[in-house]
Parts: structure tokens; sequence; C-alpha cells
């Protein structure tokens, strides 16, 4: 199984984009729509995602890793906007300021600032 996404107009503020799968928020989730994050309906399963994005401070950037999507909706976000304020704080201090990526998930951090991204992946299904 594979997917051709695009998450289009990502707004990053905290300097980083979190591909997770939903639960990885649990009830910490702000349901704030598709302002600031893009939610898309994969099959459930771990994939090798490959991602690119393209025009950054930083110039076209691109890399891999392996994302586990057990709710089968993938989350493209900055968290800072769909965590619930009051958890932020905890969630920043947990992943040492996302330094250490959460198990299952995919931080994208090397744009070189905020500002509006989009963010191209594939994502290869792995034991089908």
């Amino acid at each position: 199984m594979t997917y051709n996404l695009v998450a289009k107009n990502i707004g990053v503020d905290s300097g980083l984009i979190l591909l997770s799968d939903k639960d990885f928020y649990g009830k910490d989730h702000q349901p704030i729509g598709s302002k600031y994050q893009k939610m898309f309906v994969v099959e459930p399963g771990e994939y090798v995602l490959n991602w690119t994005i393209n025009n950054t401070m930083m110039g076209d950037l691109k890399g891999s890793g392996i994302i586990n999507i057990i709710s089968g909706r993938l989350v493209v976000s900055d968290p800072c906007y769909i965590v619930l304020e009051d958890k932020w704080d905890e969630l920043l201090n947990i992943t040492n300021y996302f330094e250490n990526t959460p198990e299952g998930t995919i931080v994208l951090n090397q744009m070189g600032g905020d500002g509006v991204y989009d963010v191209g992946m594939v994502l290869e299904k792995i034991n089908l």
C-alpha cells in the first residue's frame, strides 16, 4: 500500500512540523479543523514516510522516517496550534523541545524558521 500526499499551507510558529497519528494528541488535541492542520485517512499500519518541503529558508529539504498510524488518521501540523494550551509546556518538557522525537512520529524542524509550507509525503506500508 502506497500513498502520495501533499499537505498544503501548513503554518509553522514553533519552528517545526509534526507528522503523527491523530491519537498521539489524545484528549489534548484542539478541534480546530483544517486551518492549522491537515488530516489524511490512511490504512492503519507502520509506514516508511519520505517527505519533501521546497522553498524554505534552508532551501529544498527532504528526509524519511518510520511512522505508525494506528487510528487511520495522519495529522500534519505544527503541534503548538493543536495541543491544548495548558498541555504545551508539558509536551515540550517531555520531548526536550522535540529534540527527542516521540515514538512513531516524525519531526520536521530543518526549515530555518517559521512560515507556511507544503509538505509532500510518500507513505509505503511496511509488512503488507
